[in-house]
């Protein structure tokens, strides 16, 4: 922030001025018109100070020189103020006016520590001296970024001048930060010492603003707007309080009278820009941003907003261009760095995104630059260095739940759900609706089939997401799972209200009619559903296992010899076709759509297990005990492979091995009634009459 600018001479000078003597100029005129002749305007003054410099003594062409510094400060022609201050200094090495105004131009010049001890030389010989104590508050609050120290001199200011509006209008800002009405109490005090000073009534709208008073904000604009309508940055401030307040119309109006008053100021195009943006006329507030950037060309917040605007429009060249240009002004801009990083994310470009983001930490360390290094880390499946990232944006804002949900989703990816689930419980206490937590807590629960927890937990993501059909979908087929198919049929109807192309639902749907024995309708569902997915083989195949279960063999080929010819290289398809021939006694079409089958995808496990049964039904004992084998290889343990190798085994006249593969498989499901008919018939041919009761008791269909 630069220093103030005061309409003729700045108020440093205009304090000092007052107790200056007299100065022996030509005429006396031209000593007024040098002290305070603002009505000549800024050239013709400064030819007047020159022949006061040129006829004075010497401690009045100081005072001169001290007053032409100022004229040229406040001009914006600091390099030229610096001659003056120096002649100012060299006439008056000890007056602590001169030695405040080089202070003055120096830290205009940026020269703080010079400026600095051109102050501390202005208090040594004068501790009071408020002009001193409020320049060096300016330099430790702007320049050396010392809120304390500002605030001391400040406070020092105010005690030398209770009348030091200028004091109180500073201190403000630094008091409201931690105490909004001990800012607010300071601003009225400057209104009070200064009612015609404009800005500090807007000043003290903005802070109303932020203490939440929109109402009396918006009075104190108003206030402004009346003494001086065309008056550019209040009428952006209250564009900007009538777009919080809903009015985007009057915020509009608002910053259209601002370009109208001083189309030369950017400041009324910053504020049309905000407010297209905020109707989302992106294009028309790029516009609005472009002009801004072009009256001035070195605002480097104009510059960011534009280039936010060309990223959204994915014009990501000219973003990267407005990025590059305030970077060639301030090139440790953290804005600037950040929104570099964003455009290569958008972009697609993850690594240099990554890249990116490291030089914004390295300048500022803010929890969102880390949040979204954390995402493109993740999206180059760096999930240990996103969950580091996540980490650190947690450790730096602690009560944003996203910051907790993306290291729960990270721990996932770890194959730590342990780990994933207590994150999603976290984010979730900060902020019991978050989407992305509730989502992705249902989906670890459905994952490890904790069915009983993840039904509620889906009920809850219906609720904060209920627009979106795959969460029905989800609900679906976790109320399926616990047996609940009423409830999962309304759901996938839901789904396919809001989405009737959805695979997933029709898909769902209809299967679950089918195992329902509803075979018309999921004829009908899965012929619906191929509406949508024509080429969808999976579709065709459950399509034509309905119709086989209703007695249309020759449809359900069709489908089946469809689906086969569509993807032929496909181990589902041709293993239930293969299925469909084992069913119809054609084994030698069966064991051939098995081979298939195997060649293409050699551990799909079903393949074998099925293959093994057309084995069988050929009398093939070794192949089928082979195939048992190599499916038990990929499924360990499993019942009904061991029951069926227990009766090959059987079959081949080999009782005591059918028995020990038998019992294996009895402890594995005691409940198939099929394997202990299978043990008691091995046991008679050994003469042993036991388990045929108990395969009764359990299924009293056998004889």
């Amino acid at each position: 922030m630069t220093r103030l600018s005061l309409a003729g001479a700045s108020a440093l000078a205009l304090v000092l001025l007052a107790s200056a003597p007299p100065a022996l100029a030509q005429t006396p005129q031209d000593a007024a018109a040098c002290e305070d002749g603002a009505k000549l305007g800024l050239e013709a003054r400064l030819q007047v100070c020159d022949r006061v410099i040129a006829t004075a003594t010497a401690a009045s062409a100081a005072q001169a020189h001290v007053t032409r510094a100022h004229l040229l400060v406040d001009a914006g022609r600091p390099e030229e103020a610096e001659a003056d201050a120096e002649a100012a200094v060299k006439l008056s090495p000890d007056d602590p006016q001169s030695l405040t105004t080089r202070g003055v131009v120096r830290y205009e010049l940026k020269k703080y520590d010079l400026a600095l001890a051109d102050f501390d030389a202005a208090l040594k010989r004068d501790p009071k001296n408020g002009a001193a104590h409020y320049e060096r508050g300016l330099l430790w609050h702007f320049g050396k970024k010392d809120l304390a120290k500002a605030r001391a001199d400040y406070d020092a200011a105010i005690a030398a001048d209770p009348k030091s509006w200028r004091a109180y209008y500073q201190r403000s800002f630094l008091v409201r930060q931690d105490v909004p009405a001990a800012g607010l109490k300071d601003l009225d005090m400057a209104v009070s010492l200064a009612p015609t000073a404009l800005y500090l009534r807007r000043a003290r709208g903005a802070l109303l603003e932020e203490m939440d008073r929109p109402d009396d904000a918006m009075a104190d604009y108003n206030a402004v707007l009346r003494a001086d309508p065309q008056n550019v940055l209040t009428l952006s401030y209250r564009a900007y309080l009538k777009s919080a307040q809903g009015d985007a119309s009057g915020a509009l109006k608002d910053a259209d009278r601002a370009i109208a008053a001083d189309s030369s100021d950017d400041t009324g195009y910053q504020a049309r820009g905000y407010l297209l943006d905020q109707a989302g006329e992106l294009a028309a507030a790029a516009q609005a941003y472009e002009a801004a950037t072009k009256l001035s060309p070195a605002d480097v917040d104009a510059w960011v907003r534009l280039s936010r605007l060309h990223r959204r429009l994915e014009r990501y060249d000219a973003a990267a261009a407005d990025i590059d240009k305030v970077l060639s002004l301030e090139p440790r801009n953290a804005r600037a760095l950040f929104e570099r990083a964003m455009i290569l994310g958008a972009r697609g470009e993850a690594a240099g995104s990554v890249a990116a983001y490291d030089a914004a930490i390295a300048v500022e360390p803010s929890s969102w630059a880390y949040f979204n290094r954390g995402a493109q880390r993740s999206k180059l499946e760096d999930h240990k260095g996103a969950l580091a990232d996540y980490i650190k944006a947690a450790e730096l804002d602690p009560k944003d739940p996203d910051h907790l949900s993306s290291q729960g989703y990270e721990y996932g990816m770890l194959k730590q759900p342990d780990q994933e689930l207590k994150l999603y419980e976290a984010a979730l206490a900060l902020k019991p609706d978050h989407p992305d937590a509730l989502l992705n807590r249902a989906i670890v629960l459905a994952e490890r089939q904790d069915w009983a927890r993840a039904l509620p937990a889906y009920e809850l993501v219906v609720k904060a997401l209920p627009d979106r059909a795959d969460v029905w979908v989800a609900l679906g087929e976790v109320r399926q799972a616990l047996e609940d198919q009423s409830g999962a049929l309304a759901d996938y109807d839901r789904a396919l209200k809001m989405d009737p192309a959805n695979l997933r639902a029709a898909s769902d749907r209809a299967e679950l009619l089918r195992t329902m024995g509803r075979y018309p309708e999921a004829v009908a569902a899965y012929s619906a559903a191929l509406r949508h997915h024509p080429a969808e083989v999976d579709l065709l195949v459950g399509r034509a296992r309905a119709l086989k279960s209703r007695g249309q063999d020759d449809a359900a080929l069709a489908d089946f010899n469809a689906a086969a010819k569509m993807d032929p290289t496909s181990a589902y398809v041709f293993n239930e076709r293969g299925r469909y021939h084992l069913a119809q006694e054609h084994s030698e079409l069966a064991l051939a759509d098995f081979d298939t089958a195997i060649a293409a995808h050699p551990d799909y496990d079903a393949a074998y297990f099925n293959r093994a049964l057309a084995y069988m039904g050929e009398g093939r004992y070794d192949p089928a005990i082979r195939d048992l084998n190599s499916y038990l290889k990929m499924v360990p343990g499993d019942a009904e492979a061991l029951s069926e190798k227990g009766e090959v085994y059987r079959q081949m006249g080999d009782h005591l091995r059918a028995l020990e593969i038998l019992d294996e498989a009895i402890k594995a499901d005691p409940k198939a009634a099929l394997t202990w008919w299978r043990r008691s018939l091995a046991k008679q041919e050994l003469g042993d009459a036991a388990d045929l009761a108990q395969a009764k008791r359990l299924d009293p269909t056998i004889k």
